[in-house]
């Protein structure tokens, strides 16, 4: 075509005169001009266009009139394009060839010439168009231009281009796969394959060649026969019926013996249609690890299977959406079922679930779904099929969708009857062994009031009997008897807290006390018998001891006497020194180290851990010679460890042992005495009973007396009418005990011998003060002190009443201070003890001239601070700064109704009234106490408005003290 062109556009000039390019015949024009689909370029034999059809203008984007008269290769080409292809040329011509002849000179030397160039658009786009060029001559055959006929191929090559791509992107896709492909014509033969089948060969297939693009398939199959663990015969079968349509898919695992180890294949066939033939694709695939996985799967099965079964497990899985359970054959076989006897349904697992449980279970399971944190986990009784019902203990977790709504919950029943059985029994047995102890207790309880009452009787008639006239052999008798009677008392004493350790039945106050002087009365009980003995007994307390503390004073008192007892019966000559020292301090706790340190006869090393062992010695040969049960030790390490401290000893036989224990504290709220805050670091040193400085010499020191002096003045002494006591006691020993013992100190004393006598007495006469014992006939004190707590109720009197009881067990005290009593003695009563109670609660009144006694007792208050002027006058300011706050507090607790902060007020107020010896304060304050302790705040008022009264006169006397 494009030579006709060439020939009619040449001939339609036949001849010229001028250089004017040649232009075609009118009709060869509009036909050249109409071809929009070819772009039709023609130029004089210099390369001026002088036609540029339509074709030319959509592809280029040019018009005729831009482009005729232009050179061709200005605009339309690519310039490096045609550098490089006029380099090229030059090379192939052996001489410079550019510009237009690149385009045209092979077209010149009669070459043919197509081939693609690179065209540039008008709007600086490119294209690849196919060129043809050919020349235009003459009638004589001389080239009177060129002709270049282009078509766009950029689509055809961009598809081209990305077919190529596709096909390399199928190939990386299948070299990436593990397995080892090959595609199979309908002939069964290989025409292609990726790179694991061309790398593995023979090592991963049962066939004895490796078969490469070309190979058949199916031959190679059929003459293969039988392999390692599969028939190649029966592969090629199935390849067959593939290709043929009689099969979707084939699929076979098989074995093969690698290197190393056995190795599992499988082999899949897919077919898939291709230029109207059935095409397979042919994978062989490792599934060495998957089967290894599936085999210890199986035997993870089995072995769960086993293990439920030995352990006697059900497993159950519900489905919440749907409502069903499925169950094991092992969670039937628990409750006797068959496989069908039990369906799925929620109804149905609910019928056999024991009516008491049902509610409580299903709330449960309910709770747990809407908040399905941990394990779900609950016991309840399911009804066998024998009709008993079986305690199951369920454990659960649960699953939940996209959203968190729960869809599963998948658990396991264990069979706990015997567990619950078993448990059921050993509830009763632990019944049946409190109420053993509870037995125990009740006859410990009877035993000591039983041996506690004539002993009341023995070592009070005795003390009594000392303070008559007597003979020295007589003397020495009474003396004996009453050191007997006391080493018996003490022996009870620590049987029965031996017993209530045991029991679990012994706990601690927690009351203020003043550290100083409990260790300087611990050290003054024993300062005789260390006398009499030549010892040296003393105490030393640190400076940085907080004195003022909280907690068990008696419990306390009891183990430092106790150590200090040991110390001073097995010191034969030397001395017993007693220190306190700071171990830890916190904000509101201190924890106190207390050393009892003698020079003894010594420890062994080897005895040292039994000490502390109920009934235990550190040598048996030493009972012989010094007496004792073995116990005071024990129950003292039971005490300190319930302080929240320890004990040990150090020892060296012949020289002298040091016993120590640590016990915590808590500090006193109030702010602490002068006494605590003294300005020398020099420690406080109590030598039996007397309080000195560290400058005192040792020799001065065993100049005083290891007894303290008694009161100045005693309540009998301060009044010309005795107060009168009711002593309420049915045994007529212990009558004559404490009606001497009453009579000696000053008061009037009257006998009711039970309770009912009692309530007879106080609703016909007033009494100062009531002894009440708390076990007697037909009456006992507990009934008697309610009823005199309803009838005092009517009116604005209440009498203290002081219980008096051989009980010694835990809660006796908070027993008789719950029936309303104020005070608390235990049998064998002392004279001291006496004494001190009721100092507490009575108070002096002169009859015969009606006066009130004083607000304060100087006297006392003088004795109790050594007559320092210094130190007394502090303690007066402390409690004038004190007392306002705390009346404010009571009055408030007051109002309120609330007990608590009554019971805190008054006890408070009291403590502080009883450092000035203001026992008018105390008393009432006392009253106030007990009252609220009780919780019984109907006579609060009136008490607290005599308190008022009593501080009153308290605080007129302080101004004017001197």
């Amino acid at each position: 075509m494009i030579r006709s062109l060439a020939r009619r556009f040449a001939v339609a000039r036949p001849g010229r005169s001028d250089p004017a390019p040649p232009q075609p015949p009118l009709e060869l024009s509009a036909v050249l001009d109409s071809a929009t689909e070819i772009s039709i370029i023609a130029t004089d034999p210099d390369g001026v266009i002088t036609l540029f059809n339509a074709g030319a203008e959509r592809l280029l984007g040019y018009t005729a009139g831009e482009m005729v008269g232009r050179h061709t290769p200005e605009v339309i080409h690519a310039p490096a394009e045609m550098l490089q292809r006029g380099r090229d040329l030059s090379d192939k011509l052996g001489r410079p060839v550019s510009g237009f002849d690149v385009v045209a000179e092979r077209a010149r030397l009669a070459e043919r010439d197509v081939r693609e160039w690179t065209y540039v658009r008008k709007d600086g786009t490119t294209l690849t168009a196919n060129l043809a060029v050919t020349t235009l001559r003459d009638a004589g055959g001389a080239i009177s231009g060129f002709l270049v006929i282009a078509h766009d191929v950029s689509q055809s090559r961009r598809v081209e281009q990305q077919l190529r791509d596709a096909h390399r992107f199928l190939n990386a896709t299948l070299d990436a796969l593990p397995a080892c492909i090959a595609i199979l014509d309908a002939a069964g033969t290989i025409i292609a394959v990726n790179e694991p089948w061309r790398r593995t060969g023979n090592e991963n297939l049962f066939l004895g060649a490796a078969l490469g693009i070309g190979a058949n398939y199916l031959t190679a199959c059929e003459g293969t026969g039988h392999g390692d663990g599969v028939d190649a015969g029966a592969v090629a079968s199935g390849i067959r019926d593939v290709l043929c349509g009689e099969r979707s898919e084939f699929y076979c695992e098989y074995a093969v013996q690698g290197p190393s180890q056995r190795r599992w294949l499988a082999i899949r066939v897919t077919p898939f249609a291709y230029a109207d033939q059935t095409h397979v694709v042919l994978a062989h695939e490792d599934i060495t690890l998957r089967r290894l996985a599936e085999d210890e799967l199986r035997a993870t099965q089995e072995w769960l299977q086993l293990a439920v079964e030995g352990s006697h497990t059900g497993l159950w899985d519900w489905d919440i959406r749907s409502n069903r359970t499925h169950y094991s054959s092992s969670w039937k076989q628990q409750l006797g079922y068959r496989h069908d006897d039990f369906g799925g349904t929620w109804q149905e697992w609910m019928d056999i679930v024991h009516p008491d449980d049902r509610e409580r279970l299903v709330a449960s399971v309910l709770k747990y779904l809407r908040n399905p944190y941990g394990i779900y986990t609950t016991e309840f009784r399911l009804r066998h099929k024998d009709g008993s019902y079986r305690w199951m203990l369920s454990r659960a977790t649960m699953r939940s969708d996209g959203s968190g709504i729960p869809t599963r919950m998948l658990g396991a029943h264990i069979d706990i009857t015997e567990a619950k059985r078993a448990e059921i029994e050993l509830r009763d047995a632990k019944d049946t062994a409190e109420r053993a102890n509870r037995a125990k207790s009740d006859f410990v309880a009877t035993i000591s009031h039983e041996i506690r009452t004539p002993m009341n009787g023995v070592i009070g008639m005795t003390e009594l009997l000392l303070q008559t006239a007597l003979g020295q052999e007589q003397r020495e008798c009474a003396e004996t008897i009453r050191t007997s009677g006391q080493a018996l008392l003490s022996l009870i004493n620590d049987i029965l807290d031996f017993s209530k350790i045991e029991a679990g039945r012994l706990e601690l106050e927690f009351v203020d006390f003043d550290l100083r002087q409990l260790v300087e009365d611990a050290v003054d009980l024993l300062g005789q018998s260390a006398q009499l003995k030549g010892l040296e007994l003393a105490s030393w307390i640190y400076p940085e001891v907080p004195c003022e503390l909280r907690g068990d004073p008696g419990r306390l008192r009891q183990i430092l006497l106790n150590l200090i007892g040991n110390a001073v019966k097995f010191t034969e000559r030397g001395e017993v020194i007693v220190r306190v020292r700071l171990a830890n301090r916190g904000a509101d706790q201190a924890l106190l180290r207390y050393e009892v340190s003698d020079t003894g006869i010594g420890i062994a090393r080897d005895r040292r851990e039994r000490l502390f062992e109920a009934f235990a010695q550190a040598d048996p040969s030493t009972t012989r010679r010094y007496g004792g049960t073995g116990l005071g030790l024990a129950i003292s390490k039971r005490l300190i460890e319930l302080m929240g401290g320890e004990i040990g000893v150090d020892s060296d036989p012949g020289r002298g042992s040091t016993f120590w224990f640590t016990a915590r504290f808590n500090l006193q709220s109030r702010r602490t005495m002068p006494q605590d805050r003294r300005g020398s670091d020099t420690p406080i040193i109590v030598h039996t009973g007397i309080v000195e400085s560290a400058a005192t010499t040792r020799s001065a020191t065993h100049t005083k007396s290891p007894h303290p002096p008694s009161a100045a003045t005693s309540l009998a002494d301060a009044s010309t009418a005795a107060p009168r006591i009711l002593v309420a006691e049915d045994n007529a020993v212990n009558q004559k005990v404490v009606v001497h013992m009453l009579e000696k100190l000053g008061y009037c004393a009257e006998v009711a011998t039970n309770g009912r006598e009692a309530i007879t007495a106080i609703a016909h006469s007033r009494y100062d003060a009531i002894l009440m014992d708390c076990r007697m006939p037909e009456m006992d004190g507990f009934e008697a002190t309610t009823q005199i707590r309803m009838i005092e109720a009517q009116t604005v009197r209440r009498t203290p009443i002081i219980a008096v009881t051989a009980n010694a067990m835990q809660g006796d005290r908070d027993r008789c201070l719950a029936a309303g009593m104020d005070d608390y003695l235990s049998k064998p009563i002392q004279p001291r003890e006496l004494r001190a109670v009721l100092q507490r609660w009575v108070h002096p009144r002169d009859a015969a001239s009606n006066s009130t006694p004083e607000a304060i007792n100087r006297a006392e208050l003088a004795r109790r601070l050594d007559g320092n002027r210094e130190l007394i006058d502090a303690v007066v300011q402390v409690f004038l700064d004190e007392y306002p706050r705390l009346l404010e507090q009571l009055r408030d607790g007051v109002a309120r109704g609330d007990a608590a902060a009554v019971t805190l007020a008054a006890h408070t107020l009291k403590g502080a009234a009883s450092n000035l010896a203001a026992d008018r304060v105390v008393g009432a304050a006392a009253r106030l106490e007990s009252a609220a302790r009780g919780g019984d705040l109907s006579q609060a008022a009136a008490i607290q408005q005599s308190l008022e009264s009593e501080i009153t006169r308290l605080h007129a006397a302080l101004e004017t003290f001197s």
